[in-house]
């Protein structure tokens, strides 16, 4: 109908063809596009294999894809690397300090291509060529905080046949897999840990990244070494062989300042692991919502290690009915059981030493025959303390190993001698 009142337009008002020329042509190219736009994804369906990741219904899966296109652009040199990005500040797990950083997609449609080879070790029938398309799209409210988020989008295409295309498929779904696995695996030598976050009562608690510590090992000096200590020679043991098969609980126990905290998070960044923080006393806790939250669909990881620390002031509130805890034992034991919570990793429940007192482990046996090991962790021998001692100085004294044995023997000495019985880690430092 536009297009026939602009023909009529043309033949009735000749003052006015100038104008009627402009309409039609804006008309006629709309057309145009629109008809080339169709032909297009009739020809693309019956050669080219199409995948579409939108951000908003796939975020991990966007993110893990970005990051590997932008690796694979990066090392190809700058004649691939995008020009066209958005800064912004994202907190940086490698380092553990907020940095400003680039989007490798910017705010206008892009495109990118690559050659999907297969992993090594991997057999495949070819090497076919990606084109990557790439559309901001518009800008949405989103979230529970009502943020605008552009509903970024890109369309993966690979070029197949009717003899190829099962096997495009399942490379390029391979190739999937392995974006998300690079995307979820840790930093070197920094552990993650994850919190409960609320942004209103009326809301679930999600799972996010409050920080990145720093992974210690016994090979290190200063405040990086970590003193590994022999009651826990077992417990590593079990975790290496079964965390990443099954759930594992553990309880660690001990008077304040042990090391009970700095274990946990040595032992996650030992298995390569993130750390899920919890405390049972949460107001808005319950059996239903701790199931929900340790189950897999609410964690980002697949085998992760959950610590539930101060359990000591669980038990009180359970044994005193003080209220301030809606988590049941009953509710707890369920989770513990594993039947609709994380089924790969590992549950460490730390407190003070009157957690496994006779008394509790009376009063719950249902709850403590749960934990394949109890670990009860105390003050530093001598030996452990003047280990510490020797390893946590080396970092600003240089000494020689002979003067370091004079050192540490004085140490021990002085120690025994006039120094507390009850020597923590956190008293050591």
């Amino acid at each position: 109908l536009v297009l026939v009142g602009l023909a009529d337009a043309l033949l009735t008002s000749p003052s006015q063809r100038s104008w009627v020329v402009l309409g039609g042509l804006y008309y006629i190219g709309s057309t145009w596009q629109q008809a080339m736009e169709h032909l297009r994804l009739i020809f693309g369906r019956s050669t080219y294999l199409r995948v579409v990741v939108g951000r908003v219904d796939a975020l991990m899966l966007f993110e893990a894809v970005t990051a590997r296109l932008e690796a694979e652009a990066e090392r190809r040199g700058p004649e691939f690397t995008s020009r066209d990005v958005e800064a912004f500040t994202k907190y940086d797990t490698a380092t553990g300090v907020r940095s400003v950083k680039f989007h490798f997609w910017g705010t206008r449609p892009n495109h990118f291509t690559f050659v999907l080879r297969p992993s090594s070790g991997v057999q495949a029938h070819r090497a076919p060529t990606v084109v990557v398309e790439y559309n901001s799209g518009e800008s949405v409210v989103m979230g529970r905080d009502a943020h605008l988020e552009r509903k970024r989008v890109m369309t993966l295409w690979v070029r197949t046949s009717a003899e190829h295309v099962m096997q495009d498929k399942a490379l390029l779904l391979r190739w999937f897999d392995e974006c998300v696995g690079q995307h979820l695996e840790p930093p070197p030598d920094r552990v993650e840990v994850y919190g409960l976050q609320e942004s209103s009562s009326d809301w679930v608690p999600e799972w996010q990244l409050e920080r990145t510590k720093s992974l210690k090992s016994a090979g290190r000096v200063g405040d990086s070494f970590y003193l590994e200590r022999e009651v826990f020679a077992e417990l590593i043991a079990d975790a290496r062989i079964w965390a990443r098969r099954a759930l594992r609980l553990y309880m660690v126990t001990g008077p304040p300042g042990v090391g009970k905290t700095e274990f946990t998070v040595w032992l996650a960044g030992t298995l390569r692991m993130p750390i899920y923080r919890l405390s049972l006393t949460m107001d808005s806790l319950t059996d239903a919502r701790l199931a929900q939250l340790l189950s897999q669909n609410m964690m980002k990881h697949e085998t992760v290690v959950v610590q539930i620390d101060e359990f000591q002031e669980v038990l009180r509130r359970w044994d005193t009915g003080a209220g301030g805890i809606a988590v049941t034992p009953g509710g707890f034991c369920e989770v513990l059981q594993g039947s609709t919570t994380v089924a790969k990793g590992a549950i460490v429940l730390t407190g003070t030493a009157d957690v496994a007192s006779a008394a509790r482990l009376a009063a719950y046996p249902a709850l403590f025959r749960r934990f394949q090991l109890k670990i009860q962790l105390g003050y530093l021998e001598v030996g452990d303390a003047t280990r510490f001692f020797k390893s946590f100085l080396q970092e600003f004294v240089d000494l020689s190993d002979k003067e370091w044995v004079i050192w540490q023997d004085r140490f021990g000495r002085c120690m025994m001698r006039c120094g507390p019985k009850l020597l923590s880690i956190d008293m050591a430092k």
